[in-house]
């Protein structure tokens, strides 16, 4: 279990010391590398740490010098270190911009019950919230996500995608849908962006777009459960629900989440009555 799994457990300067210079367990700096993946503070902190550690970084002033078996030693560790933070670094920055959806996944994981009543593409299921017709509860935690990702100078269609999912799951449907317009607009390829754009449509109650919308991602994305989940809801709505049964048989035919394809069987059954 890595104990240094979230932020409030940051390893302490010592540990992440002795992490950059090589004298903890492998299982303790295995926990330490995981964390650092997640957590820029401490790669900052250990590159310090390195640094210090390098002997080559000392005041050119200083007049006494290094043995040579402790140079050695601290350039063996420096190298290792630089490696770790080299590789920790790299893939945090690369990761981040390519997986913008990742933090509000993990934070709708987290709940018990969702308030929108669509499939957002890679989200886990949740029973759906009841709710009164045209009002959601404001979650802070996704307010905080969509502020943070309009803060960011990045204006890629993967930003813009996760800037709208945030203002959706944050109570603001004609927020999301603006955004998300904008992300397909930037990249008319991206099935899984076109998919969230007909949950957020569906939100504001515009069903002939939802169905637009998600009749793209389906054509994009065949397989893809979500875009005929949120196909079927817009058909419903528009009172074909023939054609709505047809489209959640095809979802339930793709879907590997035991509790979506639940849900999906459960809406099919009652369509089909």
């Amino acid at each position: 279990m890595n104990e240094y799994r979230d932020k409030s457990r940051c390893p302490s300067a010592s540990v992440l010391a002795a992490f950059v210079e090589g004298t903890i367990d492998p299982e303790q700096a295995a926990a330490v590398a995981r964390h650092a993946a997640d957590c820029p503070e401490c790669v900052v902190i250990a590159g310090g740490a390195a640094r210090f550690l390098d002997p080559e970084s000392e005041d050119e002033n200083e007049s006494e010098p290094v043995p040579v078996a402790d140079a050695r030693k601290w350039a063996i560790a420096v190298a290792v270190a630089a490696t770790l933070i080299i590789a920790v670094t790299t893939g945090w920055y690369v990761s981040l911009p390519h997986d913008p959806l990742r933090r509000l996944r993990t934070l709708a994981a987290a709940d018990n019950a969702r308030t929108v009543e669509g499939y957002l593409a890679g989200f886990p299921h949740r029973r759906l919230a009841a709710t009164r017709a045209g009002t959601q509860p404001i979650n802070l935690e996704y307010e905080a996500e969509a502020e943070r990702l309009a803060r960011s100078s990045r204006r890629d269609s993967g930003t813009l995608h996760g800037r709208g999912v945030a203002a959706l799951l944050a109570g603001r449907p004609n927020d999301a849908v603006r955004w998300l317009t904008a992300s397909v607009e930037a990249d008319p390829a991206d099935a899984e962006a076109w998919n969230d754009l007909a949950v957020a449509h569906l939100a504001v109650g515009q069903a002939e777009l939802a169905l637009a919308a998600a009749t793209r991602a389906e054509a994009l994305t065949p397989k893809a459960a979500s875009a005929h989940f949120n196909r079927a809801l817009a058909l419903h709505r528009l009172g074909r629900d023939r054609a709505a049964v047809a489209a959640l048989v095809a979802a339930a035919g793709v879907e590997a989440d035991g509790g979506w394809r639940d849900e999906i069987r459960a809406r099919q059954s009652f369509l089909a009555r």
